[in-house]
């Protein structure tokens, strides 16, 4: 899961099966040729997109805001005009004051998908968005990740030329907040597979069967 968060992110080149002798850009655009991926990799490696991230949630992300004020922040990095929408639906008016290293585990999910939400990008990823949440913050936070693809008056850009990639374990989340999946199973350290991309019902079925078709 984070090698292929990290391929689509730009920040780690796919060996394409070679480790002794991994492949050139060259080679990999080639590989994906006629794929959806071919267009993404040559994209990013154009510099045409810009990528912003929602990490799972750990003792680095804390460290690195470590004194930062979360409403200061918000306001800092809001380029589409969203945050005090955000800060509203996020309930996060409380918490404006207080520095993010005094959150507690909700509070920092929903700050941490309200600083996503609010920059202007092209690719959108969340990494583990409903850890912490309860029911009703997690069909909250679906409506903000969902609400990336509608097209944005504020910054001139369709939300059809986006792209939204959410890794979640929760199933009854993911069905209600994609359009398509694939399922991701492996070792860490040692192998990863990818399923084909389907329809969200197919895939849970399929998860649920125990069996992926090839």
């Amino acid at each position: 899961k984070s090698a292929a968060i990290n391929i689509l992110a730009g920040r780690l080149k796919p060996n394409l099966g070679h480790f002794d002798n991994p492949p050139t850009w060259a080679e990999i655009i080639t590989y994906y040729r006629g794929s959806d991926l071919h267009q993404y990799l040559t994209r990013l490696l154009d510099n045409d997109m810009r990528v912003v991230r929602k990490v799972q949630l750990d003792q680095d992300y804390v460290r690195k805001l470590q004194g930062k004020v979360v409403g200061r922040m918000l306001k800092e990095h809001d380029q589409r005009g969203v945050s005090a929408g955000l800060i509203i639906k996020l309930e996060l008016e409380a918490v404006l004051e207080r520095e993010v290293q005094s959150l507690s585990g909700g509070e920092l999910q929903r700050f941490a998908i309200a600083m996503v939400c609010c920059q202007d990008a092209d690719v959108y990823m969340f990494d583990e968005c409903s850890s912490f949440l309860d029911i009703k913050q997690r069909m909250t936070v679906t409506e903000c990740i969902q609400n990336l693809l509608v097209d944005d008056s504020a910054t001139g850009k369709s939300g059809t030329s986006k792209y939204v990639v959410v890794v979640e374990h929760d199933l009854a989340v993911l069905e209600y907040m994609a359009d398509y999946n694939c399922c991701m199973y492996g070792e860490p350290g040692a192998y990863g597979v990818v399923t084909k991309v389907a329809t969200t019902t197919n895939v849970i079925n399929n998860y649920l069967s125990g069996y992926f078709p090839v």
